[in-house]
């Protein structure tokens, strides 16, 4: 589960994303999220984390 909002600072808007489970989180500005949309799904394998202690 993830908790996604905006967040508003002296340097603009960012979109927070954070993991309910871990505290884990990142904000991300307009243009680190346009780079987003230009990725293929495969490109976020490397991302994902495939050992959390979970079956």
């Amino acid at each position: 589960m993830v908790e996604v909002r905006i967040e508003e600072d002296g340097n603009g808007p960012r979109l927070l994303i954070r993991d309910t489970d871990t505290g884990d989180s990142i904000r991300l500005d307009p243009l680190e999220l346009e780079a987003l949309t230009r990725m293929r799904h495969s490109d976020f394998g490397p991302f994902l984390v495939r050992d959390r202690g979970v079956s």
